[in-house]
């Protein structure tokens, strides 16, 4: 790409940052105010998003004077952190909130997705089960040969040994960055179910922990008893009226988290360091395209240095932002397009492998469900694909669809 249309692209994330930093700002502010509504003294922001998040908050203090007792700090975590430790496997189906997400999985990625390593795993699954270990099976959590496989003895031992050695680890990581100090604990994420949330709560049940985030998908599974408080800023799909075209809009997140995701990678796991203290193992995919990753850095700093104009109101502006973020969603550019063709997600939890935002797999021709399915940002795949005014019309036959296809997104 030329140093012209770099630089064109950099000028035009620094615009649409300016347009579009109200939200990221307005969000801040109603993070301080609920955590201050719940008495809660510290806010740890999770890692990737956090990173930009504590940013923002801890300017927004700083302006404002705003409720400058919330201490925030930032926390290396992530689902796949977090997931085998909070597993409890003489429950019955411990792995079922890893199936209800990804229910199709090969026993590689499933082994992967808890981070667990050792030859034997396939060895056995070879030699006795007579299996594939590469091979997807279709509905893992009733699969009879899987389940088999999971109650034999040496299997059951390394994922017992996994969880107690990932837990202590775990234990010892938020020990000593003050997360457990208090009963009440504040945690702030993109969304959009809060799974490290979850993972947590199960593991230090006498702790009660508040999410915040900016927007909540519907849930999967059984809530979490120890885990009741979740909050969106944006939307909450678990919430509100029989049909919800507005929520239904915000389906395809993608495009807000590329732009809220610092390249900073994600953590895999934990290990001590050589001073014995605990610190996360970083897994990052490297970028071919520098231009790539000033792109992020540009919307990220841009946005920060634009709260001067932001003035505090006595009420949330939630039409606005929601406006904005139908945008962000609904009305791709340049900028937001490129990042799309050319990002990777480092996380491998429940995939198995880092994973490229734009299926350059999917064929023109490929049926609209299908594309639904994998593109994970319709508007951000069809560009270009339609003729202009099919494409404006997107939401509309998105909303369409949803109705008589009674997707959940539109109908609670």
């Amino acid at each position: 790409m030329s140093i012209n249309k770099n630089n064109q692209l950099i000028a035009q994330t620094q615009v649409y940052a300016k347009k579009w930093s109200f939200l990221f700002h307005e969000f801040s502010y109603w993070l301080l105010y609920h955590c201050h509504q719940q008495n809660i003294k510290k806010l740890f922001f999770f890692t990737r998003e956090g990173a930009f998040f504590i940013e923002l908050v801890k300017a927004l203090q700083k302006r404002f004077n705003l409720y400058p007792d919330i201490e925030c700090h930032l926390l290396s975590v992530s689902r796949i952190a977090t997931f085998l430790p909070s597993v409890d496997l003489d429950l019955e189906n411990p792995f079922q909130r890893l199936w209800n997400i990804y229910p199709h999985q090969s026993p590689r990625t499933f082994f992967k997705s808890l981070d667990i390593e050792d030859e034997s795993l396939q060895k056995i699954y070879q030699q006795e089960y007579g299996e594939n270990f590469d091979s997807e099976i279709s509905n893992i959590a009733t699969n009879p040969i899987f389940k088999h496989y999971l109650k034999n003895n040496h299997i059951d031992f390394i994922i017992r040994k996994s969880i107690k050695s990932k837990r202590e680890l775990l234990t010892a990581y938020l020990k000593q960055n003050d997360f457990l100090n208090d009963t009440r604990i504040g945690v702030v994420d993109i969304g959009w179910r809060g799974s490290i949330q979850d993972n947590l709560s199960l593991i230090f049940p006498e702790h009660s922990i508040y999410g915040f985030y900016l927007g909540l998908h519907r849930f999967r599974g059984k809530l979490i008893p120890a885990n009741p408080f979740k909050k969106g800023f944006l939307f909450n799909a678990n919430t509100g009226r029989f049909i919800q075209p507005l929520t239904s809009l915000m389906r395809f997140v993608l495009p807000l988290e590329m732009l809220c995701t610092p390249m900073l990678g994600s953590v895999k796991r934990y290990r001590h360091d050589d001073n014995h203290k605990v610190i996360p193992e970083i897994q990052r995919s490297k970028s071919e395209k520098v231009i790539l990753e000033k792109i992020i850095e540009t919307f990220q700093q841009s946005v920060l240095k634009d709260l001067s104009p932001y003035p505090l109101n006595d009420q949330f502006r939630y039409r606005k932002c929601k406006k904005i973020a139908r945008q962000i969603i609904w009305n791709p550019q340049a900028f937001q397009l490129f990042v799309y063709q050319n990002h990777k997600f480092d996380e491998e939890f429940g995939l198995g492998n880092a994973t490229q935002t734009y299926p350059t797999d999917i064929k023109y021709k490929t049926a609209w469900i299908k594309s639904l399915k994998e593109s994970a940002w319709i508007s951000g795949y069809f560009y270009n694909k339609l003729p202009r005014s099919l494409f404006r019309a997107l939401p509309i036959l998105y909303l369409l669809y949803s109705l008589l296809t009674f997707d959940n997104y539109l109908l609670h």
